[in-house]
């Protein structure tokens, strides 16, 4: 309006995506590689291997659920609220796992702690106490959440499988190996 720049930081840049001719072959850099992933993100069936980045990976994905109909779309959002309450399951039950190892390592270290200190003298008993029953709390406890938390991943998986979703998917979504998840399924499935 008053021949003034709106704002110095921003910048409009216009693509004609009918213009947009390279192949594969030919991208350079990432402006070209979005470029082609949005010419041609209706004719992917799978992600290219010039474009196996985790970006893109994460935008052919938001992609493919946002072209789920409404059941497709109910079931991932079932899913994704399962692996929600699960992570948050696992996280409570790991914090949990080290209160509970923290105080038993505790109320043991003591008890050791004033026996030694007694026959020792008191000084030397507490320390060793503490110590010896603050690693065997803490370790007991960790394994505790540990098993929680597998315990809570094998249901994740089982349940995400059940709903129909690739192994793959729940592999990446759980931060486990394609090869634990093919596994747990192998040995939870009715043939095994």
């Amino acid at each position: 309006q008053h021949n003034k720049p709106f704002y110095d930081k921003l910048q409009l840049t216009y693509l004609q995506m009918p213009a947009f001719n390279k192949t594969e072959a030919e991208l350079d850099g990432r402006f070209d590689k979005w470029a082609y992933f949005l010419k041609n993100l209706e004719n992917l069936e799978d992600i290219p291997k010039i474009l196996n980045e985790p970006i893109f990976k994460q935008a052919f994905q938001t992609a493919k659920v946002a072209n789920f109909n409404m059941q497709e779309r109910d079931e991932y959002e079932k899913s994704r609220l399962t692996y929600i309450g699960i992570r948050e399951v696992t996280i409570t039950a790991e914090k949990d796992g080290m209160e509970k190892g923290l105080r038993e390592g505790l109320q043991k270290g003591l008890q050791q702690g004033l026996q030694q200190g007694l026959q020792q003298g008191l000084q030397q008993g507490l320390e060793e106490g503490l110590q010896k029953g603050l690693q065997k709390g803490l370790q007991k406890g960790l394994e505790e959440g540990l098993q929680k938390a597998e315990d809570m991943t094998i249901q994740a998986i089982l349940g995400m499988k059940k709903l129909g979703i690739a192994e793959q998917t729940i592999a990446e979504t759980l931060a486990v190996s394609n090869e634990y998840v093919t596994e747990i399924i192998r040995l939870n499935s009715p043939l095994s």
